[in-house]
């Protein structure tokens, strides 16, 4: 009988051994491509057994079922690897600009494609054919050789086999599971890893875990708090009173408030050289004039929404959600922002684009923002444009003329581009000169910083001259790090230059009633309350989720959207410290749920 059974055993897979070996090696290069997502991310898959490795199996196995399903047509394998390789190239090439796996949502947004064209092209490597080639390589196989040579299986053969499959994913995730059952952060928990790195979440639990987590936040509809929710924000704002403090004297005077928001700006150009040029001379004369307040260690706190978490965390004092982008996601939420608060005392609000009113969704969120009008592109002479929009030479220049004719006093917030990566410039723009050693991506980025540069000189230079600026309060910041794309070499040289390998943005505020240079590290969480002390508008009901960087009670400590820590916290207390955790999850929850609509 035994040997019955291994002669027939022998048998079928001598028939079928073409369409075992075409099956396997589909699901080698489904696990391939995986893998080599993770290895170009740095986030390696573990060698972990069962869980790690079964798990990404399971993807693969999960992928490869429509094989059963088709009796001839077994090409239908193509379809999925070509699939999986331009899902996995489109999430390499997203994670390279936003350290994440691009969420359901973001597929929605294929309008804003058009203007990343060249970051697109940018982020893209040589090295990323390797997802598709070995699919290639199949194919040519397959038409050459399998194609012929595959046994047509019976529909109850084809049945067992996926019922064998299904069966060994329903195992290896029911294992997992049992093995993760008493883990803090496991797949059924609701601190579980998705939650606060969705890399490191797809990296432990795969693929398939990943889709069924974004589908889920996806069509999670449900904006009812349950008490536990309610209580959890209302304990951790009573205990956030206790570290906020208004306490400096504002001016009474009413003076307009003009925020711009500059591309990419990190901090460690300032003040600098290149090749023995000033990188940024005229932002260096602002900050050592007798009104300024600087504070060049601000941490970036961006997360998936990039560029327009920035304006969501600098007007409203909140931090970003962890999954999708709040422009897209949440764009009907209700929010306590800067602009409601100043509009309670009279004032008029703009925000100005040199971009489409549509990309980031810049209409709608501008609205809810509570500005009164977007100014973008329409409304300005394109005498000198690129992909993203004007040139911020043309846009600052007629920003100073829309700018001194507005109502005041008035809020104005102006969004710059053109120190955007790729950071190519127009009419070679080129002022500064690299020394050999310099990566050529460093060049590009400090020499459109140095473009910026004049062209902020431009701005303020126009706004002095037509008396606005002395009855104005100007900040200037950036919205995020511009070293997505060769971070270790830009890190090497930035230390080897100047002695910096963190990125870290500007907060630069002229005709601050405080005037100094403020050395601790702050994130931009703290941007939303240090307006609100600066301006008197502490009677407002929302103070937001940082610390105002005129208490004396700030701690010099930031968490950033990977919930890496920044500052010193020797210092500190431990409750402190996850206090300024917490807020991303208070934050997340507050957005999700839409907390002021139902205040």
């Amino acid at each position: 009988m035994f040997r019955t059974a291994i002669s027939a055993t022998s048998e079928f897979l001598l028939k079928y051994r073409y369409n075992i070996l075409f099956y396997w090696l589909s699901v080698a290069i489904l696990y391939f491509n995986f893998w080599l997502f993770f290895d170009v991310v740095e986030r390696q898959i573990a060698t972990d057994l069962p869980s790690t490795v079964f798990l990404h199996l399971a993807t693969c196995f999960a992928l490869s079922l429509p094989y059963f399903f088709v009796k001839i047509r077994k090409e239908i394998l193509f379809y999925i690897l070509f699939f999986i390789n331009l899902y996995l190239i489109c999430n390499l090439l997203y994670y390279r600009t936003y350290f994440s796996i691009l969420p359901l949502d973001s597929y929605t947004m294929i309008g804003n494609l058009g203007e990343l064209a060249d970051s697109i092209v940018s982020a893209f490597h040589w090295g990323d054919i390797l997802f598709i080639a070995p699919t290639l390589a199949l194919l040519v196989a397959y038409l050459l050789f399998f194609r012929k040579r595959l046994v047509l299986e019976s529909g109850k053969l084809r049945l067992i086999n996926s019922g064998l499959i299904i069966m060994g994913i329903s195992a290896t995730i029911g294992i997992n599971l049992y093995i993760d059952r008493h883990e803090v952060s496991n797949l059924l928990s609701d601190e579980n890893e998705f939650k606060y790195d969705v890399v490191d979440g797809a990296s432990t639990y795969g693929f398939l875990h990943c889709w069924i987590w974004q589908f889920k936040s996806l069509v999670d509809t449900n904006k009812e708090f349950t008490p536990a929710e309610k209580t959890q924000i209302e304990q951790w704002l009573a205990q956030h009173k206790k570290y906020e403090s208004f306490d400096h004297p504002c001016d009474s005077t009413k003076k307009n408030v003009i925020l711009v928001i500059v591309e990419s700006l990190e901090s460690f150009p300032i003040g600098n050289k290149l090749g023995g040029q000033e990188i940024t001379p005229y932002l260096n004369s602002l900050i050592k004039g007798k009104t300024c307040f600087y504070a060049p260690h601000m941490v970036p706190q961006v997360n998936i929404g990039h560029s327009s978490d920035t304006q969501l965390i600098f007007n409203t004092g909140m931090l970003p959600p962890h999954n999708g982008a709040a422009c897209f996601k949440y764009q009907h939420n209700t929010y306590n922002t800067l602009a409601k608060a100043l509009h309670a005392k009279g004032y008029n609000s703009h925000t100005l684009l040199g971009g489409n009113g549509s990309f980031w969704n810049q209409g709608m969120m501008n609205k809810t923002l509570g500005y009164d009008e977007l100014i973008a592109i329409e409304q300005f002479r394109d005498d000198e444009s690129y992909d993203f929009g004007l040139t911020d030479s043309t846009f600052l220049a007629q920003s100073v003329e829309k700018v001194n004719g507005f109502k005041t006093p008035f809020l104005a917030q102006l969004v710059t581009l053109s120190s955007h990566d790729p950071y190519v410039l127009l009419h070679n723009r080129i002022y500064l000169k690299a020394p050999k050693d310099c990566p050529p991506e460093m060049a590009r980025y400090l020499n459109a910083v140095h473009y910026v540069d004049k062209c902020l000189g431009i701005f303020v230079k126009g706004l002095r001259k037509s008396g606005v600026l002395d009855k104005s309060i100007l900040l200037i910041s950036g919205d995020h790090d511009g070293t997505k794309q060769q971070p270790a070499q830009w890190k090497k040289y930035a230390d080897k230059q100047w002695h910096t390998s963190i990125s870290q943005t500007p907060l630069i505020i002229i005709n601050s009633p405080v005037r100094k240079t403020y050395t601790p590290v702050a994130g931009q969480i703290d941007v939303y309350p240090t307006l609100l002390d600066m301006l008197g508008l502490k009677s407002y009901g929302w103070h937001g989720l940082g610390q105002s960087l005129f208490s004396k009670a700030k701690a010099g400590f930031a968490v950033n959207a990977r919930f890496d820590e920044f500052g010193n916290t020797a210092k500190l207390s431990p409750q402190l410290v996850l206090h300024t955790r917490e807020a991303w999850q208070v934050s997340d929850l507050m957005i999700r749920k839409n907390y002021f609509e139902k205040k």
